[in-house]
């Protein structure tokens, strides 16, 4: 996605919902509490009372007490459900402009619904193939209000396996024996690529509001 293009150094946050999720660390330690994401290094994970950076690396197993590969952001913007359904159609046309993607539905009444593609290469392995994960983006609206949900997302490797979508990576992947390292990695980069649609298109529509206050 040629406007989408992740800068790996982008900080964002997203929790990933209600549930705790539990991070057992090489060395023992357990954490419990929300798992937020850092860059493509590191994960945080929140208590009541803290936060707490834990390398990638040195992380054994993750216990998602949710799901953390659907996003479902409400976001309050004054409009008419029509005139919010004209400024999206507007956003996701200027935003999805690869081949790879496609607008399957456009309706003020069913919403807008995307295919959309986003590409990495895989860290650590050179010319190896790429990660390219696929995933649903739906927009709904109604009266002062707009709806983002990502969901159906899953990955695959350029002329090869299938990349698990989970934050329980087990071990090696298929022809290139990806290690829970770099899946981890993977997972970060494709969630930072979530969030940053998200964003986006809410500063997107944000500035359609202003252009019409003139």
């Amino acid at each position: 996605m040629k406007k989408l293009t992740l800068i790996i150094a982008i900080v964002f946050s997203g929790m990933l919902g209600q549930a705790q999720d539990t991070i057992i660390m090489k060395n023992g330690k357990i954490y419990t509490g929300k798992i937020q994401v850092r860059g493509n290094e590191y994960y945080q994970i929140v208590t009541n009372d803290a936060a707490t950076m834990l390398p990638i690396s040195g992380i054994k197993t993750i216990k998602s007490g949710s799901n953390p590969f659907r996003w479902d952001v409400v976001t309050e913007l004054k409009g008419t459900k029509k005139e919010l359904y004209d400024k999206a159609t507007i956003v996701i046309a200027d935003i999805y402009v690869s081949s790879n993607d496609v607008i399957r539905i456009s309706d003020i009444d069913k919403g807008i619904i995307v295919k959309g593609v986003t590409t990495h290469r895989i860290p650590g392995f050179g010319n190896m193939p790429d990660a390219i994960f696929h995933y649903t983006l739906k927009m709904q609206f109604k009266d002062n209000k707009y709806r983002i949900v990502i969901d159906d997302l899953y990955g695959e490797a350029t002329n090869g396996p299938t990349i698990p979508i989970t934050l329980n990576f087990r071990g090696g992947l298929g022809l290139y024996g990806i290690s829970k390292n770099v899946h981890h990695k993977l997972m970060a980069m494709v969630t930072a690529d979530m969030n940053l649609i998200i964003e986006r298109i809410k500063t997107e529509m944000s500035k359609q509001q202003n252009n019409d206050d003139w």
